[in-house]
């Protein structure tokens, strides 16, 4: 393959260099990232606990997906943001280097909607600029759509990082009482859902959940009441305090497609979009990895760029249904513009 030089023109030192070099295809799942091996990788707060993750694109911007600014249909306020810089234990002894900074201003991609995953990019602008340093490093970009070097990655290996939950479980709902039938909730990246006796899927007025939920009310789509009766039993897998790393593989959106069909899925796979995972499951990104980086390895040197922004799925890690992530290259023009604008 063709390496081509691919810089974050955006940024005013290196990009996409970290601690390790082990960062290609030897990389394998589900295990602890070494410190300052994503300087790169932010976590973004909202009321003192992470949500989702962003990438440092300059010293005032980051990028993350869109969905993480919305609540349910609403836009959550950008007084409520804060992003942590140099961060790697979110419940360890504070980390040296890492900063916490306000946010100013959110640029949202036009074309998103709260709700829908299409287009789920945007940037948050930082109230001051950031000071360089071994644990905090600009990432690189790969080459815009229809420009010279551009590539889809298919098939190529890919690295993906975070504090997202380390795994799903289906939790039974207490509903007997609801129409004398049982329910299954099914915590989706980003949906919460029930399934009846009747296996018909339905999904509830609620979208979002806390990480710290083992009970919760809610309103079936088409009821005007709250189902007291239903709650959650026990909560899904544990959340990561340590930043994970999981190696992936880029999967063509046509086959993609052809897998999500596979398990009855008609989730649509859009150009804008791109899905890594692995075909027998096992290894995924999952919730609060959202907004976070997907990575592939460009240079001799060991630097990586930001391929993709962990955007949506069903469920985490099942089997021929990888995760789906907004494909970077066809908004780096976008980006550019909205940087640029601003400078």
């Amino acid at each position: 393959m063709k390496i081509v030089n691919i810089e974050n023109k955006l940024a005013d030192v290196p990009c996409g260099r970290g601690e390790s070099g082990t960062r290609t295809a030897r990389i394998v799942g589900g295990q602890n990232a070494i410190p300052r091996e994503f300087p790169w990788l932010v976590s973004i707060t909202r009321k003192g606990g992470h949500f989702c993750g962003g990438t440092i694109l300059n010293s005032r911007f980051i990028l993350t997906a869109a969905h993480c600014l919305c609540s349910g249909t609403s836009t959550i306020p950008i007084r409520q943001l804060r992003v942590t810089l140099g961060e790697y234990d979110l419940k360890g002894p504070e980390t040296p280097a890492a900063r916490e900074e306000s946010v100013i201003n959110a640029m949202v991609h036009p074309g998103h909607r709260c709700g829908r995953y299409v287009d789920d990019i945007a940037l948050l602008e930082l109230s001051r600029p950031i000071t360089w340093s071994e644990s905090v490093k600009p990432a690189c970009l790969p080459a815009a759509s229809g420009k010279p070097g551009y590539r889809a990655f298919g098939g190529e290996n890919a690295v993906a990082a975070g504090w997202g939950w380390l795994g799903e479980d289906r939790s039974r709902l207490e509903a007997s009482t609801f129409l004398n039938s049982a329910f299954e909730l099914h915590l989706t990246k980003f949906l919460l859902t029930y399934r009846s006796q009747r296996n018909s899927e339905h999904v509830c007025e609620r979208s979002e959940y806390s990480q710290e939920d083992t009970e919760m009310s809610i309103l079936l789509k088409g009821s005007r009441t709250l189902q007291q009766s239903v709650y959650l039993t026990k909560r899904i897998d544990k959340r990561a305090d340590v930043m994970q790393k999981v190696s992936v593989r880029v999967v063509e959106n046509s086959i993609c497609r052809e897998w999500y069909a596979s398990q009855g899925k008609s989730t649509r796979v859009e150009s804008q979009q791109m899905c890594a995972g692995h075909e027998e499951g096992g290894r995924d990104t999952c919730w609060a990895d959202s907004g976070g980086p997907l990575m592939v390895g460009n240079h001799p040197d060991g630097s990586m760029m930001v391929v993709g922004v962990v955007s949506s799925g069903v469920g985490c890690a099942r089997p021929r249904l990888p995760g789906i992530y907004t494909r970077v290259s066809e908004y780096v023009t976008w980006i550019t513009q909205q940087i640029t604008l601003k400078r």
